[in-house]
């Protein structure tokens, strides 16, 4: 009976995550508040990004429009393709941030395409939920040509034969094993690890954010804020959130490594890096025709 490996111990020291802080500002659409308008963009009770903010230790970058920041946050606008590869977009609240900037909606579209769709685009998605958003996963990769004009062709015969020569147990899993250089960003809700509100992350960070509150009542439209003199006021607010939020994982991320393990997106696969990287001495087996226990 032979052996399968299961987890096997980790080497090597604890590393650091790339991550790229994002907060966006919002306000609720109401046909009375908002009867101002000239024209009727929304329907009542629409949640209407105003502003957005991303930041990756170094540079601030302002957005007044939610379609530049899903461009630059998926790797379709001026953000360099190369700063997002192998990197976090972390969020407080990410369902909500991501949603409102049209990143989630973009994701699930990428994530319902066949392999074959996602191929010709060289991208694809994954979203990780449990009673609710856990992070999720865009992929970035190129194309083997030659072994993809191969599975393609048997693909397209049906030929079952050449899936059982070559180990697959599907075809989309055929078409997957034709991706080379894979990198992947992902997207990860940070609420996961502080479980409270950014103000009681910092604090508990004992980071000094020097925030000035922003009365939230005051978000309107970017053409009303303006007008009354609340625009920078609103601006200053959520660059504070969108460094701040990146001061206090980075901490974080240094007391998981203090301890020995890399963060990873979840406090439980944080734990079991630093079991599989410090006290795990063998290699844990069962053998393949028993189910692990």
């Amino acid at each position: 009976m032979t052996d399968k490996r299961i987890i096997q111990p980790l080497q090597g020291e604890p590393r650091e995550r790339n991550m790229i802080s994002m907060d966006a500002e919002t306000f609720d659409y109401d046909d009375d508040k908002h009867a101002y308008l000239e024209k009727e963009e929304y329907d009542d009770g629409d949640t209407v990004f105003v502003y957005g903010s991303v930041y990756d230790g170094e540079t601030l970058r302002k957005y007044e429009s939610k379609e530049s920041i899903e461009m630059d946050l998926t790797a379709r606008g001026d953000m360099k393709r190369r700063n997002l590869r192998d990197s976090w977009i972390i969020c407080h609240n990410a369902d909500f941030d991501l949603s409102v900037t049209g990143i989630l909606p973009y994701l699930r579209d990428l994530q319902e395409m066949s392999p074959i769709e996602q191929n010709s685009i060289q991208r694809s998605a994954n979203i990780v939920t449990n009673n609710g958003f856990v992070y999720a996963q865009l992929s970035l990769f190129g194309i083997d040509e030659e072994l993809e004009e191969e599975v393609m062709k048997n693909y397209e015969k049906g030929n079952e034969a050449y899936l059982e020569e070559n180990d697959y147990n599907t075809w989309n899993q055929a078409l997957r094993d034709v991706r080379t250089d894979v990198r992947h960003i992902k997207y990860v809700d940070t609420v996961q690890f502080f479980k409270s509100s950014l103000d009681e992350a910092t604090d508990m960070m004992e980071l000094d954010d020097g925030k000035d509150d922003f009365d939230i009542d005051k978000m309107d439209t970017r053409a009303k804020m303006k007008s009354t003199g609340d625009w920078e006021e609103m601006k200053k607010y959520n660059h504070k959130d969108t460094k701040i939020l990146y001061k206090a994982m980075k901490k974080f991320e240094s007391l998981v490594n203090e301890i020995g393990a890399t963060l990873q997106e979840t406090l439980a696969s944080t734990s079991l890096d630093l079991f599989r990287r410090q006290y795990q001495e063998e290699v844990y087996t069962h053998p393949d025709d028993e189910a692990h226990e």
